[in-house]
């Protein structure tokens, strides 16, 4: 079997598969829709139920040689056809999908180069991506309204928030909270942001009560989001608590631009500035 070749390039082949539900689909296929756009090959597997539903809705399904509709079976139990099985779904999504599915994929006449799993299926598609020697990625399909937030601060600055914003600004709820930890640095008053020393202090001695604050929430971290600045013991922590992180650089866009190119610049004599 070989891959679809584009211009003496295989294309990448990629097999999405999206929770059973409707906006879990309706996410995932609009994930699939933009990498065929840019030249992925692309078979997206519903369970037959889901399948059967988007056709009577009136969804074309046809596809074609890049874009490809495949069906498995889920194997619950149903008094009609109006019953969706979601009570059982959990249930059966670790006992009967992984099977049908890597029976699905040894029949494909591509073989698949990767797997972008909802992230509520890694169940099972973790196992199968491991037992086709293939990677995966799990994308979580939820809104955005559905995500619980911890956002961390340090003691320092959440002091100077609830100064500037009041009283209650941080108030948070019970899935958008604000923890704060020890940054360590010495500091002559309130007012002294410390800032000449927040990089070493970052490497030294930041790592050890965030590691200590997530043991203590109430609820496990399932990732961290950090900036790229402090990802000197993010990264670190991530590792130790076995979680995925990702770096979200938050310096402004002329910023950026001035770091890549401040190599030109020198080479023109523009930098550094001469007094």
């Amino acid at each position: 079997m070989e891959s679809l070749v584009i211009n003496g390039h295989k294309k990448p082949h990629v097999i999405c598969l999206a929770l059973p539900a409707q906006s879990h689909v309706k996410a995932m296929l609009k994930l699939a829709q933009l990498l065929h756009h840019k030249g992925l090959q692309i078979t997206f597997v519903n369970t037959e139920y889901i399948h059967k539903r988007m056709l009577k809705s009136g969804c074309c399904l046809d596809g074609s040689s890049d874009f490809r509709f495949e069906s498995i079976p889920d194997g619950i139990p149903r008094s009609s056809e109006d019953d969706d099985g979601s009570q059982l779904l959990v249930q059966y999504l670790e006992t009967t999908f992984k099977a049908p599915f890597l029976d699905l994929v040894a029949k494909l006449p591509n073989p698949p180069t990767c797997i972008v799993s909802d992230g509520f299926m890694s169940i099972f598609c973790i196992d199968a991506a491991q037992k086709l020697g293939i990677p995966i990625m799990l994308y979580w399909t939820l809104s955005a309204c559905g995500l619980q937030i911890t956002f961390v601060n340090t003691d320092n600055i959440h002091k100077r928030m609830l100064k500037s914003g009041g009283p209650h600004c941080l108030d948070g709820s019970s899935d958008f909270r604000f923890e704060t930890f020890p940054d360590s640095i010495p500091r002559n008053s309130e007012e002294d942001d410390a800032s000449e020393l927040i990089l070493p202090y970052v490497e030294t001695t930041f790592l050890a009560p965030f590691l200590d604050l997530a043991a203590k929430l109430p609820n496990p971290p399932t990732c961290i989001v950090s900036d790229g600045f402090v990802s000197c013991f993010t990264v670190d922590d991530a590792k130790k608590l076995g979680i995925p992180i990702m770096l979200y650089w938050t310096l402004s866009a002329c910023g950026f631009m001035g770091i890549f190119h401040v190599h030109s610049l020198t080479e023109k004599g523009l930098a550094p500035p001469k007094g």
